[in-house]
């Protein structure tokens, strides 16, 4: 999610390369977006059901390394 830089609008962006780095492939072929993060976010805090998961919001890149 984070790329260690970002604009004066605190917003980053992940070049292409990286995420079609073969150590570290992301099985969706992009990256995420802030609206998607953004549903993760809206998704958790509305389902009081939910409780004590850790949701990753990371294209699949869990299923590639392992956690």
């Amino acid at each position: 999610m984070t790329t260690n830089e970002s604009d004066e609008r605190n917003k980053s962006v992940m070049p292409e390369e990286k995420v079609q780095d073969k150590s570290h492939a992301v099985p969706a072929g992009r990256a995420g977006a802030e609206e998607e993060m953004g549903m993760a976010v809206i998704f958790l805090s509305r389902c009081s059901y939910v409780n004590g998961q850790v949701l990753p919001v990371d294209g699949g890149v869990l299923n590639e390394v392992g956690a």
